[in-house]
Formats: C-alpha cells, structure tokens, sequence
C-alpha cells in the first residue's frame, strides 16, 4: 500500500465517525510527545489521526513510498481499519485498553491484527 492508495483511499474521510478510535483515545491509549505530535504543534494543529496519516506522513512522502511498520502509532492503525471498515477494530480497541500505558504492545497488537485487512481495503478500492 503506497501513498498514492492512502490518499485516493483516506483523502475525502476526514469527517467519518470513528467511535472505537474515540473510545480508545479516551481510554487514555495515546501518543503524548515525539513524532506527529511535535510536527502539529510546530505547525500549529490540533493533532488527529486524519492529521497524522494525510499531513504529516502523506504530505511528506513520495507518491509510491510504501507504508509499513515503522510508522508505530496503534490509534492510527485503530483509525485508519475504523474508517476503511475493517472487522475486528472493537476487539482489538478492547484488548489495547487492557494495558493503555504498554504502548509497544498495544502498537504490535494493532499493526499485526489490523493492517493486512487495511491494505487489502485500501489496495482494493484502488486498483
């Protein structure tokens, strides 16, 4: 899944409810400091996952620079399966709020479970 399939994909879905991302971020299952978090306050946003995915990773990278694993944010992933209409989001928003503050397990958990099912959405709806 590259950029060019994130953003024909996510472009025009910054408005879609995402209750199971909502329901995790309140559950205290977020990023506080470094990475998109810093690059919105430099740029003076309010940081949200539509944010994160299409200004500061999309916008910044080549049109066919590929997207995987080192992007390490669980609550994207959680947004971007929410929005793409994956199965198994409320299960896996579940299994990371059993432990909010393990980030890396958290962020494993949801690239594992989750991003297979996005890129075959994303890559399907593009093609």
């Amino acid at each position: 899944m590259d950029n060019q399939q994130i953003r024909n994909f996510y472009l025009s879905k910054e408005h879609v409810p995402t209750p199971e991302t909502d329901r995790l971020i309140a559950g205290g299952y977020m990023q506080k400091s470094d990475g998109y978090i810093e690059y919105a306050k430099e740029c003076g946003v309010e940081p949200a996952q539509y944010w994160h995915l299409i200004h500061s990773w999309s916008d910044r990278s080549a049109d066919h620079e590929q997207f995987r694993w080192p992007i390490q944010c669980g609550e994207l992933y959680v947004w971007m399966a929410e929005v793409a209409g994956v199965s198994g989001v409320g299960e896996v928003v579940d299994a990371m709020l059993q432990a909010p503050d393990d980030r890396k397990r958290g962020n494993k958990l949801a690239y594992h479970t989750l991003f297979d099912k996005i890129a075959k959405r994303v890559e399907g709806a593009t093609r």
